[in-house]
């Protein structure tokens, strides 16, 4: 749920209010980002997903024909 508040902190009151929104896929890699490294023939791919088994990257130059891979490694955090 996502609620938009107005009237700043001395008189805050919620404009608007979303309903529940549900993830259809949890396992969907989210917040992906793209980097360049220190090497022209390399680029570094992060994500995040719950599904951290078997990580694999595909890439090529249409969506529907990604004839390259590579494995990928895994690393986890707790806050």
């Amino acid at each position: 749920v996502f609620a938009l508040v107005r009237g700043g902190l001395a008189a805050p009151s919620i404009g608007a209010i979303t309903p529940v929104i549900h993830i259809a896929n949890p396992n969907e890699p989210l917040q992906v980002h793209l980097a360049l490294t220190n090497e022209v023939s390399e680029m570094l791919v992060q994500w995040v997903t719950l599904n951290s088994s078997n990580p694999v990257v595909r890439w090529g130059e249409k969506p529907d024909h990604l004839k390259h891979t590579a494995s990928a490694r895994t690393f986890t955090y707790a806050r």
